[in-house]
């Protein structure tokens, strides 16, 4: 009897393990799926070149069937807290714009704003565009456009599929902000292929007068 079962016995426990996931791929399903949940919450952009429409947050079309805001179970897919940032961690937002798949990567934009910043100029929001790979780690990220009481900024029309150029405005004092003299500085954002970004100063000029 006791030779019977102990065959039995192990090729029960081999049919278990082998149904039976490890941790870690349990682990890496649990993690795609969070990482497709956050990623359905962006729509989808029809076009191949980057524009201004790109980082519009999605609320502004009145479509019921997203949520203005990115929920509380995208935080592993979030940008890291920045000490330098103008605003306080625990009043920050974050909210979803538009989505571009690639080849090797996923193109995001996200608004992240706060209503209250450590100094003057608040509410205060920058468009941020952010790559993922296929498996949901974060590749790179990078600011295009800061807005707030004393800045704003203008995205220009698109020159090609991996770059953007963006125009930032920056004010002096809130009495003379959009009608007065800033700092004006013009950058250009370029992509590479596996989803790296790099951001360069193209030109700047102080204390110029303009109207927006």
């Amino acid at each position: 009897m006791r030779m019977f079962f102990t065959p039995l016995i192990c090729i029960l426990l081999f049919w278990c393990c082998s149904n039976n996931p490890s941790p870690n791929v349990v682990a890496d399903e649990q993690y795609n799926a969070k990482f497709d949940s956050f990623l359905a919450q962006f729509a989808q952009f029809d076009s191949k070149q980057l524009s201004e429409a790109f980082f519009r947050v999605r609320e502004q079309f009145s479509n019921e069937k997203f949520s203005p805001y990115i929920d509380k179970y995208s935080f592993p897919f979030l940008l890291p807290y920045d000490e330098e940032c103008n605003c306080e961690a625990k009043e920050l937002y974050y909210r979803p714009c538009y989505k571009i798949e690639k080849k090797n990567y996923y193109l995001v934009s996200i608004e992240v704003c706060c209503d209250v910043t450590k100094t003057p100029g608040y509410p205060y929001s920058e468009n941020t565009l952010v790559a993922y790979d296929k498996k949901g780690n974060m590749v790179d990220f990078v600011t295009v456009g800061i807005g707030s009481d004393l800045a704003t900024y203008k995205i220009e029309p698109s020159t090609g599929e991996y770059e953007i150029v963006y125009t930032q405005y920056n004010f002096k004092d809130i009495e003379t902000a959009y009608n007065g003299n800033c700092d004006v500085s013009v950058y250009k954002v370029t992509i590479g292929e596996d989803g790296r970004m790099g951001k360069s100063l193209l030109r700047e000029e102080k204390s110029v007068k303009v109207a927006l």
